[in-house]
């Protein structure tokens, strides 16, 4: 609650809302002549972070002290790097010709490709499977007509008929297997 503190408080704060240049200029006016090199090499060496430092730095101390300070500079510079990379990135694209609806539609183009590719992947899956099923049904039928060739060499008819039925009930679903692999596919 010190009145110099809290007019220190504001400076820093009007400070920071100037610019890093304003900051380096204040600093190379009070600072020796070393300090000065330090805080202009700083300041010119990324432009956005060092702002979103200070900022953050500033705020976090008004708010919550000397960790509020530390943590709110923590974030402030994290803010700013993501900001200083996304204007690289806007310049990049701009360097090349191309604005922020080309690289959309670029990235339209990636997602639908992606979003084809799986499609292709559950397809194929599907095929697989379609083809796995009617394999299985077929030696489900070979297995049926194989009892019940055994089961009539061992005279029992109501066996062979009852085995004869499963094959029937086999060669049915096998039938519906083969012409959902060949839609499949």
């Amino acid at each position: 609650a010190d009145p110099a503190m809290a007019r220190a408080r504001v400076f820093v704060v009007l400070l920071l809302a100037s610019g890093s240049d304003a900051i380096a200029s204040v600093g190379a006016a009070r600072a020796p002549a070393r300090s000065r090199a330090r805080v202009c090499a700083m300041s010119s060496r990324e432009p956005g972070s060092l702002k979103g430092t200070f900022a953050g730095a500033a705020v976090g101390g008004l708010l919550a002290g000397p960790l509020g300070a530390y943590l709110g500079s923590q974030l402030g510079s994290a803010l700013g790097a993501t900001s200083s990379r996304l204007r690289d990135e806007r310049d990049r694209l701009a360097a090349l010709g191309l604005t922020s609806a080309d690289l959309k539609a670029a990235q339209d183009v990636v997602a639908d490709f992606n979003e084809a590719e799986e499609s292709l992947r559950l397809v194929s899956d599907t095929a697989d499977s379609a083809r796995a099923r009617a394999l299985s049904l077929a030696e489900d039928v070979d297995t049926a007509y194989a009892s019940a060739r055994q089961a009539l060499a061992d005279g029992d008819e109501r066996g062979a008929r009852r085995w004869l039925e499963r094959r029937e009930d086999a060669s049915d679903k096998l039938a519906r297997a083969r012409a959902d692999a060949a839609e499949a596919e």
